[in-house]
């Protein structure tokens, strides 16, 4: 980190701790409630009954759980992905819904098994491929062309802090920047239309958070991605898809 990056460090560091006052202060109950409340919203996006894959996340204790979502994707047949942390890179791995699949890592969160079919991007797969190498999915009517609104997958992130423009400030190590950065090699703006792959069905990032971690603007350098839409318990902010 050279020293002209130090205040956009510092920016960063100031507001994850000020996040994370926030957070505790707000008891469990309450973060149930408004984590089903984020839930309900997610589920009635326009995208949400045509989407075939759901990429989220194991909740940690002081993030939005998403049991609720992820349950009604399992009952309507969605495949889910969840995160594993490899080497210094996140990577989303097919979870069936058996709790026996997960394990605990060191951060604290749920993890699926390494041997799992692993989840690729729709703008990177062959034409007719599936969701990995391993175990494509089924072919459904929730597939889409080019340009429509609808995406084949959603991929739903956690962060410390989101703003309406979209950008996210996560725990400090970078690892959903360089996973989102390769989803979206091309411009790194909403939905996934360049090269490669760029004839498939798009992915659509939804960040999540508590309304109280909802700010007017998050401290970013050039690194950082931003979602193409934020979900609060009171609020939806969807920037405009390219």
């Amino acid at each position: 980190m050279t020293n002209r990056n130090q205040p956009l460090r510092a920016a960063k560091a100031f507001l994850r701790q000020a996040i994370r006052g926030a957070v505790e202060s707000v008891d469990l109950a309450a973060r149930h409630e408004q984590s089903a409340a984020i839930c309900d919203r997610l589920m009635s996006l326009p995208e949400w009954p045509g989407a075939t894959e759901v990429v989220a996340y194991s909740a940690m204790g002081d993030e939005v759980d998403l049991a609720p979502l992820l349950a009604n994707a399992l009952s309507t047949g969605r495949r889910i992905y969840l995160p594993r942390i490899v080497g210094t890179e996140i990577r989303f791995f097919h979870f069936t819904g058996n709790p026996a699949e997960l394990s605990a890592h060191d951060y604290g969160m749920l993890e699926p098994m390494p041997d799992a079919p692993e989840w690729s991007p729709p703008s990177h797969r062959r034409p007719g491929s599936g969701a990995s190498g391993d175990h494509g999915a089924a072919e459904s009517s929730g597939a889409t062309a080019p340009g429509s609104l609808t995406p084949a997958a959603l991929i739903i992130c956690p962060g410390r802090a989101f703003d309406p423009a979209g950008r996210r400030l996560g725990r400090g190590k970078g690892y959903y920047d360089r996973f989102l950065a390769a989803v979206r090699p091309g411009d790194g703006g909403p939905g996934s239309h360049g090269a490669p792959g760029a004839g498939l069905p798009r992915s659509l990032v939804i960040g999540v958070c508590f309304s109280f971690q909802l700010v007017d603007e998050v401290p970013a350098g050039p690194g950082d991605q931003r979602v193409d839409m934020v979900v609060t318990d009171t609020k939806l902010f969807r920037r405009l898809c390219t």
